[in-house]
């Protein structure tokens, strides 16, 4: 669950906030799964999405964007906000049968909170969403707390363990 609170907007009628737009890391957290769900998505199909995101809240979201169980000689996956047609993108593509491929996409949450993703190419697959991020707007004077951890954070060399 994403943690709004932190990115809550200013709400209207109260005055003029100095608003500034922040990204924050989440999860992972699993958010949708085809497999447990209405199964493969195939060509030329969509599949609408209801996030339950507030999108006065939240305006978009990063997400990890994972094919699995692939058919057919190659295909792909478009993310893309719910209240706009394909746009002509796509945000993850295979090459072949049995594959299992992950990127990560930015979505832009509309105020209905539904997000719409399309299949193309010649198969059809499974997909996972995974939420990695969520981006909103904070009053400015809120990132001195951000700014003061990001000084004193130690940034070495990581070392296997």
């Amino acid at each position: 669950m994403i943690a709004t609170t932190v990115l809550a907007a200013s709400p209207a009628g109260a005055g003029t906030l100095d608003q500034v737009p922040i990204h924050l890391p989440v999860g992972p957290d699993r958010v949708y799964d085809s497999r447990a769900a209405s199964g493969k998505l195939f060509p030329f199909q969509e599949r609408n999405l209801q996030t339950g995101i507030d999108s006065s809240e939240v305006f978009g979201i990063t997400v990890n964007l994972t094919v699995t169980q692939t058919e057919g000689a190659g295909g792909w996956l478009a993310m893309f906000p719910g209240d706009i047609s394909w746009p002509g993108t796509s945000s993850v593509n295979w090459f072949g049968p049995g594959q299992e491929l992950a990127n990560n996409a930015f979505v832009r949450i509309p105020d209905s909170g539904l997000i719409t993703v399309r299949c193309g190419g010649q198969g059809p697959t499974q997909f996972v969403i995974d939420i990695i991020g969520a981006s909103g707007l904070v009053d400015a004077s809120a990132l001195a707390a951000v700014q003061e951890a990001r000084a004193t954070a130690n940034f070495d060399t990581w070392s296997e363990q």
